[in-house]
């Protein structure tokens, strides 16, 4: 049996700085507090086995890429090159 979240949403609405995201990611995907609020940390926390869940939800997300474009484009390429590149990130990613 699997210990991993089903589905968590990540309501980006607040976030108007790259590090406001790092700081929610870190909270809701209960990143270590080693966490290094980057996008080279986050690919190392994102890339362990059984660390994302099933489903992750993004609400709201062209609002979130329309006023942090660049960050965006950072989540997201993150996210789909760990979906692509190891079998086990094994995460249905929802931008709603």
């Amino acid at each position: 049996m699997s210990s991993r979240v089903q589905h968590i949403e990540i309501d980006l609405t607040s976030i108007t700085s790259e590090e406001q995201l790092h700081t929610l990611l870190m909270r809701r995907l209960e990143f270590p507090h080693y966490y290094g609020k980057n996008w080279n940390a986050f690919w190392d926390v994102i890339t362990e086995p059984d660390r994302l869940p099933h489903v992750l939800t993004f609400p709201r997300w062209s609002e979130f890429q329309h006023r942090l474009p660049e960050a965006a484009r950072e989540l997201r390429d993150c996210l789909e090159r760990a979906s692509a590149m190891y079998s086990y990130v094994d995460c249905r990613i929802e931008y709603a």
